[in-house]
């Protein structure tokens, strides 16, 4: 990548301090990767009802790294959900300043195994998790940040919704064809959202992102939710990782 495309995305933001003790601001960084950072947590459903998603229900993101267990999974992360690999803080001679985000969501079948994904049976359930969910930003004891929808946060590029086990018969053909829908969080071409404020992750201060459902609500096609299935969030910044002067 360009330097100085690097300098064009981060100038605007070059007086933001990273780290307080030291004086340290966005413009005395040095360049690492251009580099995406994502997360995923899986918020568990209503326990005794199928499909019903209970307000309050919520999840962190970025806390846990690869191979840990945590944020509703109980089986070790993979890169699949995650590539971070420092936990709910940078070491201290790193920064990742986040300029875009974005979101998918997706139906888990299994909180053990992380292979047992599905789609969202129908886009009203992909829009109803997206509209009813939002996310918080807390950085060490003093940023305090409540963002918006995820819905705002789109994230166009992955597969999130469509129909599963359900038919309707050809005219004539006396043999069932699939009935599918698809949908995403965004359209193919949607790009992800450029944040009002970049999301930065300090060297040694805890970072904490919490996806936190606002009100309760029952997914249309509670034929296909068990009551043991939850609504996985993945979370996808997209910036750069810098690192403190020597």
């Amino acid at each position: 990548m360009a330097q100085g495309s690097i300098f064009e995305d981060l100038a605007p933001y070059a007086s933001m301090i990273v780290d307080q003790g030291k004086g340290v601001t966005v413009s005395d960084l040095a360049f690492a990767s251009a580099q995406d950072y994502w997360s995923t947590c899986a918020v568990a459903i209503n326990g005794a009802t199928a499909g019903l998603v209970d307000a309050n229900s919520e999840e962190t993101l970025f806390e846990k790294k690869i191979g840990d267990t945590g944020q509703g999974f109980t089986a070790a992360s993979t890169i699949s959900q995650t590539n971070n690999v420092n936990g709910d803080r940078m070491p201290a001679n790193q920064v990742y300043v986040g300029l875009k985000a974005g979101f998918h969501a997706y139906h888990l079948d299994d909180v053990e195994t992380l292979t047992a994904y599905k789609l969202f049976d129908v886009p009203q359930d992909l829009a109803a998790v997206c509209d009813n969910f939002s996310w918080s930003l807390n950085v060490g004891d003093g940023i305090k940040r409540e963002i918006g929808s995820l819905l705002a946060f789109p994230n166009g590029c992955g597969i999130d919704s469509g129909t599963q086990g359900q038919f309707i018969t050809a005219a004539g053909a006396g043999a069932g064809v699939p009935n599918t829908q698809g949908a995403q969080n965004g359209g193919p071409l949607v790009a992800m959202r450029k944040l009002p404020l970049p999301v930065i992750f300090p060297p040694n201060i805890k970072v904490a992102i919490t996806a936190k459902c606002g009100n309760t609500f029952t997914l249309t096609s509670t034929t296909f939710w068990a009551v043991s299935d939850a609504i996985a969030i993945e979370m996808t910044f997209r910036g750069y990782m810098m690192t403190l002067p020597a």
